[in-house]
């Protein structure tokens, strides 16, 4: 005989990823289709590894879409210890995990196609943004190039006023030279 290291309630429930109250509704679903869970002298439920591995398959089944009631019958025919339960629920789990897997596979070729999209639309708009940005320093580059003409066309006027000779009323009250 081995020596077999045995669970409460609480430890399988943390090693298969549930709450304590769902392990015992498990528990119970199981019991109901003949699995066999051992109890200590305090009438509490004690697991064995196996009985973990059980309810990991369980876990498992559910996760893959099966009603609790056949993840439980599946899970107490793995109890009972029957081979040819054990091959048909490793068909079943192995079927589950290629179904998962292949909805596992289009989802990320689906994201993938989205990141994709979204990655183009982000460097064609950064694309947009660069040519607008151009676009943007040549109106600026014209806009000073136009005040500096009309900088100059304002100078030009300014010393073509003052070389203009005065009119009468200049030369009869301006200045003399």
């Amino acid at each position: 005989m081995t020596l077999e290291s045995v669970f409460k309630t609480a430890q399988v429930a943390e090693l298969i990823g549930v709450s304590a109250s769902s392990m015992r509704k498990y528990a119970l679903a199981v019991e109901k289709y003949g699995g066999n869970v051992q109890k200590d002298d305090k009438g509490d439920r004690i697991y064995t590894e196996s009985d973990v591995s059980a309810f990991r398959h369980l876990r498992k089944l559910l996760a893959g879409g099966m009603t609790i009631e056949r993840a439980a019958e599946q899970a107490a025919l793995l109890m009972k210890g029957e081979q040819e339960t054990k091959r048909e629920a490793g068909f079943t789990l192995a079927k589950n995990d290629g179904e998962l897997l292949r909805e596992a596979l289009t989802e990320i070729k689906e994201l993938r196609g989205m990141i994709e999209a979204q990655t183009a639309l982000i460097e064609a708009r950064a694309a947009d943004d660069r040519a607008e940005r151009v676009k943007e320093r040549q109106a600026f580059q014209l806009a000073l190039q136009a005040i500096e003409e009309a900088k100059e066309e304002t100078a030009a006027v300014e010393v073509k006023e003052a070389e203009v000779k005065p009119g009468l009323f200049g030369r009869l009250f301006g200045k003399r030279k």
